[in-house]
């Protein structure tokens, strides 16, 4: 009971730093997913929204973001180890492989296999990813979702 409640505020704060993120107040949801971290350490959505979120930061918001970090080593660090450890945890899980396999060189068979799990991340990505926030905009650019 106690998780599904723990669960429920998280979803709830995650949605309050995709209305930050959609109203481009950065700073302020850097500072509520830096609150979300510490309580939640250990939940995987929370971070996948994190990652992404530092990755926007370091690539797309032209000074917008403005925090005395290295959020380029922070992301690169961290999102090694995430990935490679999801992927290992859930190898039939076609949104971890294709992102796993588009991380790397690959062989014949690895782009093979890349492709595929690009197809049928599609079709998730559709269902699971069409709201508001920066991890949600981007797949409804990169995958034409909308």
């Amino acid at each position: 009971m106690e998780l599904d409640n723990l669960r429920k505020r998280m979803n709830q704060n995650l949605k309050q730093i995709f209305e930050l993120e959609t109203a481009e107040k950065y700073n302020e949801a850097y500072s509520e997913y830096q609150k979300l971290i510490s309580e939640n350490n250990a939940e995987f959505e929370t971070w996948k929204h994190y990652f992404f979120f530092l990755w926007s930061m370091i690539e797309d918001v032209n000074g917008l973001f403005k925090k005395d970090i290295d959020l380029r080593s922070e992301l690169e660090i961290k999102g090694q180890e995430m990935l490679k450890k999801a992927f290992e945890m859930e190898q039939s899980n076609p949104i971890y492989k294709m992102v796993y396999l588009g991380s790397k060189s690959q062989n014949d068979k690895e782009q093979s296999l890349y492709k595929n799990a690009c197809a049928e991340s599609k079709l998730i990505l559709k269902t699971k990813h069409s709201g508001k926030g920066l991890l949600n905009e981007y797949y409804n650019q990169v995958f034409n979702l909308e």
